[in-house]
């Protein structure tokens, strides 16, 4: 049986979370075999991963607006991870 590794998503920083999801996108992009039905499309979790990182970038800004669509994209982002990944 493959070894898990718990990731806690809503401790890692802002700027941290959208390589540790494009790493975990990846992973399972690559072990497809494995991950045959995934709760969410791969596709679906880059289009978060991109939103996620446009809100990042805008946030630089100090907008109130711009800081609350990011903590909501961060939600959705996280909710569409898995809470475990193989390595």
């Amino acid at each position: 049986m493959p070894a898990r590794a718990r990731i806690y998503y809503h401790e890692l920083k802002a700027v941290e979370l959208p390589a540790t999801a494009q790493a975990v996108r990846n992973a399972k992009s690559a072990n497809a075999s494995i991950y045959s039905q995934p709760p969410v499309t791969m596709t679906d979790l880059q289009t978060k991963i991109d939103d996620y990182k446009t809100k990042l970038t805008a946030r630089a800004g100090g907008a109130h607006a711009d800081v609350l669509a990011l903590r909501m994209a961060r939600r959705e982002l996280e909710r569409c991870l898995p809470s475990s990944a193989t390595r």
